[in-house]
């Protein structure tokens, strides 16, 4: 499994940056087989003088099969904890800008459907769990990951 991201990802991300963007998740969307993972790359554009602790918190969200019904939470494996969901303090500093990979495997196991993995970036967040949709910190609009398994 590769960890880094290619040349077409870092263009992409760079690219949003600048454009002003404060957050880029581009290429959202992969196809992955049980016990494979594929590698996301997310770009933070600190714009803020007064924060730099940045937080990426991961949590499973809504997953579909494929007749458009929906998966049980308790019959989604990516709600099991799994060494993909990350929680990492970033520290940025103002008007600078960090390229983080994140690393996405489907557990063995996982039946057919699309998963959405909702990305969370706090700012300033004291505690980690604070980073999530209900937080005040969020620093830009919740990110997604699309995973289809087939």
């Amino acid at each position: 499994m590769i960890d880094q991201l290619d040349q077409d990802t870092q263009r992409k991300i760079e690219g949003m940056l600048l454009a002003g963007e404060r957050v880029a998740l581009p290429f959202n969307n992969q196809e992955l087989h049980p016990g494979k993972g594929h590698v996301f790359g997310l770009g933070i554009l600190n714009t803020d003088p007064d924060k730099t602790n940045f937080y990426i918190n991961l949590e499973a969200g809504p997953a579909t099969k494929p007749d458009g019904s929906e998966i049980a939470p308790g019959e989604n494996k990516f709600r099991e904890k799994s060494p993909w969901l990350l929680t990492a303090e970033q520290e940025i500093g103002n008007d600078q800008q960090k390229t983080i990979t994140i690393m996405v495997a489907v557990p063995r196991g996982t039946q057919m459907g699309t998963y959405v993995i909702n990305v969370y970036v706090c700012s300033d967040a004291k505690e980690l769990i604070s980073c999530s949709s209900n937080s005040n910190k969020l620093y830009d609009v919740v990110q997604k990951i699309y995973i289809t398994v087939p």
